[in-house]
C-alpha cells in the first residue's frame, strides 16, 4: 500500500500537532514510536509528506507552528527539506501553483527571519516580515 502511495505521487499530511511530544507522553513513546515509525517508513519508502495543522478538530491548538516542524526533524527530515516541504512541496500537493517558490509570476509571499531556518528551525520564531500577495503584514 505505501509503495502504492508512492508510486501514484499521493501526498500525505499527518497534521502533526505542535503538541506533538504532549502525545507522546500521554500515550507512552513505545505506542508514539510505532506510529511515528510509520510515518517515518512512508518517508523513507518515497511518499511525499505535506504540513498541514489538524484545523476544525475541537481542543486543536494552532499557535506553534514551528513545533509542528520540527516533528518532520524527529522523522529524519532535514531542515531544508523541512522548509521545502512546508512551502514549495505543500502549495504543490494543494493546486497552488502561484505560490511556494520566490520566483518572478508567483505571489510574493515572504517570510524574513533573524537566522537561517535552512541550518535551525528555531530561526523560524524570529519573525521579522511577512508579506502575503507583495503587502507587508504586520
Amino acid at each position: 500500500m505505501v509503495d502504492e502511495i508512492a508510486a501514484k505521487g499521493i501526498h500525505v499530511c499527518p497534521a502533526a500537532s505542535p503538541d506533538w511530544r504532549g502525545f507522546a507522553q500521554r500515550f507512552g513513546a513505545e505506542r508514539a514510536e510505532t506510529m511515528f515509525g510509520g510515518l517515518r517508513s512512508m518517508r523513507e519508502r518515497g511518499v511525499s509528506l505535506i504540513t498541514g495543522t489538524d484545523a476544525g478538530v475541537s481542543s486543536a491548538v494552532f499557535d506553534d507552528f514551528v513545533s509542528s516542524l520540527e516533528f518532520f526533524a524527529h522523522l529524519g527530515c532535514t531542515p531544508p527539506e523541512i522548509v521545502d516541504l512546508a512551502t514549495q512541496r505543500t502549495a504543490e500537493a494543494l493546486g497552488l501553483t502561484d505560490t511556494g517558490t520566490l520566483i518572478p509570476g508567483h505571489r510574493a509571499d515572504l517570510l524574513v527571519v533573524r537566522g537561517d531556518p535552512l541550518r535551525d528551525l528555531q530561526a523560524l520564531r524570529a519573525v521579522r516580515l511577512v508579506m502575503a500577495a507583495g503587502r507587508v503584514h504586520r
